[in-house]
């Protein structure tokens, strides 16, 4: 993807550009929504009206390798956009600034904050963030709710980044903490309580002991209000084979 045949395509292609684009001091921001509409405009620009899907895919994947710095949030008044960001010239601002709409705002990345208001969830009804000050998220998941500390939280993305064998279950390096959030959602789906008879961690209190039915060594604990109060990643932890059990 031709950096400069992209640009043409923002300004002479993209519809409605308050809707897909934000132009800043000294950087183009485009709109998570919109990587795949920019993505097939691109391709249409450079000759291809029927483009396949691997190459829409290609397209889209060559458009977010070009920008910088990963998932980014940009905030304007009580409106928060997510996307990525392209640094642009001087020269290029002065073009760009006559198409497309301007924001004095600066990209946040979204590996260093989950946004109150993230268009991720803005739909998903099984997470509510930031429900009080001391909760980073409610998660309902049937008829069950759970309740995410700030502080549990902060441990989960601490041990699941330095996880490898987490990032290669997850595929995905779990750079921004949306990406976090759903991970630890999707864990809280496969939990089990822990039995008498099966390993847990000892700053794990069995009583409220739960694990993950994946292959991963997630440890939890949860009071019966549904508060997750502990989260562990116990790497030391080996599955016992069948084989090995004794039998008495």
């Amino acid at each position: 993807m031709g950096r400069e045949a992209l640009l043409e395509t923002i300004v002479e292609g993209v519809r409605n550009p308050d809707l897909h684009v934000r132009l800043g001091n000294n950087f183009i921001f485009f709109r998570e929504e919109s990587f795949h509409y920019i993505a097939r405009l691109y391709l249409e620009g450079q000759g291809g009206e029927s483009s396949s899907r691997e190459e829409l895919k290609e397209s889209e994947s060559e458009l977010i390798e070009m920008c910088l710095g990963g998932l980014h949030y940009l905030v304007e008044g009580a409106n928060c956009l997510s996307g990525r960001f392209l640094s642009i010239k001087t020269t290029e601002h002065k073009t760009l600034s006559a198409r497309l709409p301007v924001t004095d705002s600066q990209p946040i990345p979204c590996r260093d904050y989950l946004h109150p208001k993230d268009p991720f969830f803005r739909n998903n009804r099984a997470i509510e963030l930031y429900p009080s000050p001391n909760y980073v998220a409610r998660i309902k998941i049937g008829r069950k709710e759970y309740l995410v500390s700030i502080k549990t939280f902060e441990s989960f993305m601490i041990q699941a980044r330095a996880s490898r064998r987490t990032r290669k279950f997850f595929h995905t390096r779990l750079s921004a903490q949306r990406k976090c959030l759903q991970t630890l959602t999707t864990l809280l789906k496969s939990l089990m309580h822990v039995r008498a008879r099966e390993y847990c961690p000892r700053i794990i209190e069995r009583e409220y002991g739960y694990s993950s039915k994946t292959k991963l060594p997630w440890y939890f604990q949860i009071t019966n209000e549904g508060v997750v109060t502990k989260v562990l990643y116990d790497s030391s932890y080996k599955p016992v084979r069948r084989s090995e059990i004794r039998r008495y």
